[in-house]
């Protein structure tokens, strides 16, 4: 590992933070830069003119006034020339983004996949990677970005473990996809790029997003950065009354104990259902009890919810609510994990510049 910082270090550092902050700003000028970073004239100068050099950002002149001189010019990131790709692999199937490095979504596909076997997927998850890039064989693509269910191991981008396939164990996903297609790609846990897709649109920089599907995943965010890491926050896993939260709260333990499938528990408990409505109260109160401990661990009073789940919440938020009154809660829709993961990958790709 290396254990010091040269000269060349430096430069690509500076180059990546100017960059960020032309993107965060959404335009600026060389001069508010140098106020901002406190570099010198000369290095701002210097470093704006290789990102634009490169195609990362452009300058753009400012609507003429009626003020006299000379007419202002801005700098802003290009959204024209690099892009990258976010694909969620799930239980229901595969969806892809297109994404830009303004974080701007540009475009989708959805497949099919088949779970039946590892090999029968991974070749489900190539073909659809090789139609996307026939389909964008005309622009710059700089990376891929994995959101993946079960245990994902993102620093090493490995598939520890994905339940819904039969012998998905250990897979080095990221690395696969990286040698077949020739561009970097990094894996992710799909709660973590749900909630960054959250935030992008949010001001909200603490929060936490549980996913409410066959099982139950669980993403924190504090000070605008995921905290975790492989085997972190297994909420799922936690223990209540000797059972787990899974065993009451996910799909597949409630449709254990009424021991019939989940939309027969779902009609029955609306049709009045005694049982039903009881596996459902059940439900409720686990998962209540569960969120009402991580807020007071993590101080934090913003709880997304999200997942299959969430459709039928006429049965059971109002007792999560009652129990959590202090707690702000929003919904989201699972379906922007792909967009989470392609704004992983133009983060992780951006880091990779070189001065």
């Amino acid at each position: 590992m290396k254990k010091y910082i040269n000269q060349d270090d430096m430069k690509n550092v500076n180059l990546i933070d100017v960059f960020n902050l032309i993107k965060e700003l959404k335009q600026t000028t060389r001069k508010q830069i140098e106020a901002i970073t406190k570099m010198s004239w000369g290095a701002v100068s210097n470093i704006t003119a290789r990102l634009i050099e490169r195609g990362l950002i452009v300058e753009c002149k400012a609507e003429k006034s009626n003020v006299p001189g000379r007419i202002p010019s801005f700098l802003m990131v290009n959204g024209n020339t690099h892009y990258t790709i976010g694909l969620d692999i799930n239980m229901t199937g595969m969806k892809a983004e297109l994404v830009n490095i303004k974080n701007d979504s540009v475009k989708t596909w959805k497949s099919n996949s088949n779970y039946s076997d590892k090999y029968t997927l991974m070749k489900c998850i190539v073909d659809f990677v090789q139609k996307i890039l026939s389909d964008t064989e005309d622009i710059q693509i700089i990376g891929l970005g994995i959101a993946m269910q079960g245990i994902v191991d993102a620093d090493n981008g490995i598939s520890v473990k994905f339940p819904a396939c039969d012998g998905w164990e250990n897979v080095k996903l990221a690395e696969i996809l990286q040698n077949q297609f020739n561009i970097p790609v990094w894996l992710e846990h799909d709660p973590n790029c749900i909630l960054l897709a959250y935030s992008e649109n949010s001001t909200n920089h603490d929060a936490i997003l549980l996913r409410i599907d066959r099982g139950i995943g669980m993403s924190l965010m504090l000070d605008g950065n995921i905290i975790g890491g492989m085997g972190m926050f297994e909420i799922g896993q936690t223990v209540i009354d000797g059972t787990t939260l899974e065993d009451h709260s996910s799909i597949i333990g409630m449709e254990k104990l009424y021991n019939k499938p989940f939309d027969v528990l779902v009609a029955d408990a609306n049709s009045g259902n005694p049982s039903a409505i009881a596996v459902f109260d059940k439900m409720a109160t686990h998962l209540a009890t569960s969120i009402y401990n991580i807020q007071k661990i993590f101080n934090v009073s913003s709880v997304i919810l999200c997942g299959e789940i969430m459709a039928h919440s006429n049965l059971f938020m109002d007792k999560i609510q009652h129990i959590n009154s202090e707690i702000e809660f929003a919904e989201i829709d699972v379906n922007c994990a792909s967009y989470g993961a392609a704004i992983i990958a133009v983060d992780k790709a951006i880091s990779l510049i070189k001065e």
